[in-house]
């Protein structure tokens, strides 16, 4: 039997307008390539629809991986995790709290 990684995200705030808050972000699209299911180690692009001022790697939880380094600039945020463990359709999941002064986003439902 195949063992397959799943990544699911999600953000403690789900909307449907940015009007709701003063100062928002939108956590718009996780991109995370091609991963199989032997693989240890990747990279996640964290796609925002404004730069998240502030946002630092101590503000994203990750279960069944290691997360790394936070790298990136302007809209997009690269998370290196590693040491994954998710096997057999386990999910890996990426929480963002928010940083200080900011709110983080999901205007989109089926990226929770």
């Amino acid at each position: 039997m195949a063992s397959y990684l799943v990544i699911v995200l999600g953000c403690p705030n789900l909307t449907d307008s940015l009007q709701d808050y003063d100062k928002a972000v939108a956590f718009t699209k996780l991109v995370f390539g091609d991963l199989s299911p032997t693989e240890t180690s990747a990279v996640l692009t964290l796609v925002f629809d404004a730069d998240p001022i502030g946002l630092t790697v101590s503000d994203i939880e990750v279960t069944r991986a290691t997360k790394g380094e936070l790298s990136g600039s302007g809209t997009s945020r690269h998370l290196s995790i590693s040491d994954i463990t998710a096997l057999n359709g386990e999910q890996i999941t990426v929480r963002i709290s928010d940083p200080p002064g900011l709110t983080i986003i999901t205007p989109i439902r089926g990226l929770r």
